[in-house]
């Protein structure tokens, strides 16, 4: 795993999956976020609910952008909902500047779990 991105895996409540993200997503850390949600998705029960949490995230590019919406195309897909929580100010600004904001169900950081 790159160490410039960990993810933490847990299962808050029966149905309910949550990743939490610490450190950063760029081109080169991308694949780890990547195959982390990929397993998340595929997993077997499927949760019902995707969330992730953002709160450790210090920096995202499009890179990462690019990975939460293919993971939201295919939690659809198979009928989970995606959800990312409390996005620092960077990753939000990456929302609204790539018009994805209105594309995610957002949690605020107290709604993480």
């Amino acid at each position: 795993m790159d160490a410039g991105l960990r993810v933490v895996r847990r299962t808050t409540a029966p149905g309910l999956v949550v990743l939490s993200l610490d450190g950063y997503v760029d081109l080169g850390t991308a694949a780890v976020l990547a195959g982390a949600l990929h397993d998340a998705v595929t997993a077997r029960p499927a949760p019902e609910v995707l969330t992730v949490d953002c709160a450790g995230l210090v920096f995202c590019t499009s890179s990462g952008l690019n990975e939460f919406l293919e993971a939201r195309r295919a939690a659809t897909a198979r009928g989970i909902t995606f959800r990312l929580a409390a996005p620092r100010a960077q990753t939000s600004r990456l929302l609204r500047a790539a018009g994805s904001d209105t594309v995610f169900e957002i949690l605020p950081a107290d709604d993480a779990a």
